[in-house]
């Protein structure tokens, strides 16, 4: 079964660093989606989908995550007062803390980490309950769904 799960970031390097935590753990960006030129419903803001690419890796794990930057730059939906200080604002601010980011260079640099020996002193990890997967989709969302602006599928 398909699960995603969805992250938003500010800035574009918190979505190189996104892309670079995701690669660590096998997901590459897939599709590029314009949000901004939806007429009515457009908002400021670009995404992609990050999943496996490799067909065996995605059937063990069809895990994808919505990431979707926004796009403070747009002048159709922002002034250069706002602007501004969404961009200090989002300057301020560390999306991941610098352990996940140097893991995630390690992993870039020597094409992986090494795969950790199992500790038995650790407990089982607890199962997930079914409301983790949920389907539905919050009021006032995107489609992702079959509308034009729509992810990929497993497939794509």
């Amino acid at each position: 079964m398909e699960r995603h799960g969805a992250i938003r970031v500010g800035t574009p390097e918190e979505l190189r660093q996104a892309a670079q935590v995701f690669a660590a753990l096998g997901m590459h960006p897939v599709g590029f989606y314009d949000l901004r030129d939806g007429g009515e419903g457009a908002v400021p803001v670009v995404s992609t989908a990050f999943r496996p690419t490799d067909p065996e890796e995605l059937e063990r794990n069809p895990f994808r995550v919505f990431t979707s930057l926004l796009t403070t730059s747009d002048r159709r939906f922002f002034g250069p007062d706002l602007a501004a200080r969404l961009d200090a604002f989002l300057a301020r601010r560390q999306l991941f803390p610098p352990e996940l980011l140097t893991l995630a260079a390690r992993a870039e640099a020597e094409g992986g980490l090494p795969t950790p020996r199992p500790n038995v002193s650790s407990p089982s990890p607890l199962p997930r309950s079914p409301s983790h997967r949920s389907r539905s989709t919050a009021p006032g969302t995107p489609n992702w769904n079959g509308s034009p602006r729509s992810p990929p599928t497993s497939a794509g």
